[in-house]
């Protein structure tokens, strides 16, 4: 081995010096990455905890809604159509399907499964979104059952419905 010359020796202690620099920030580095990604997770799954909080109280609401809907036809003078019971019903089986997905989201949650929790609480959502819209043509579709007094055929919401259900008069038999 050829003897060591202050040359060498300086190169050898700058390399050395450049190497454990380079490991001290790489490892600075890689613990602030991970420490973000880490919070970053938290945030995710302490977001997707609240959706599923207001999607249990917005389908709790919606249980009572329903509930009120069927009590209020028992006990309405004469008889609601069957055709509004079939859909008072499919829309109580939906509600039913809607709150059974809740306990399997808060299982994902509880697994920090934060993908497919996003997954679960979208599809939801629009099924919640789908069901409401659904009550809410149910009520307006038996107005009997609509406890304002100032909700007659003269209303917005039987107006707007009445245009809706109306065909357009630009066509031509």
């Amino acid at each position: 081995m050829p003897p060591l010359t202050p040359a060498l020796i300086e190169i050898i202690w700058w390399l050395s010096f450049a190497t454990i620099s380079f490991l001290l920030a790489s490892g600075y580095s890689w613990r602030r990455v991970s420490l973000y990604l880490h919070a970053k997770r938290a945030r995710q799954i302490a977001d997707l905890e609240r959706y599923r909080k207001r999607l249990q109280i917005v389908t709790s609401e919606m249980l009572s809604q329903a509930n009120e809907l069927d009590q209020k036809s028992k006990y309405v003078s004469g008889e609601v159509s069957d055709a509004w019971s079939k859909n008072l019903g499919l829309a109580c089986d939906e509600l039913v399907r809607l709150g059974e997905t809740l306990p399997l989201i808060e299982q994902l949650l509880e697994h920090r499964n934060v993908k497919e929790s996003r997954e679960g609480i979208l599809r939801s959502c629009r099924m919640a979104a789908k069901i409401s819209r659904e009550l809410h043509d149910i009520r307006l579709d038996e107005p009997k059952l609509l406890d304002d007094k100032n909700r007659t055929k003269r209303s917005p919401e039987f107006q707007q419905k009445e245009q809706h259900k109306q065909k357009p008069k630009d066509q031509k038999d």
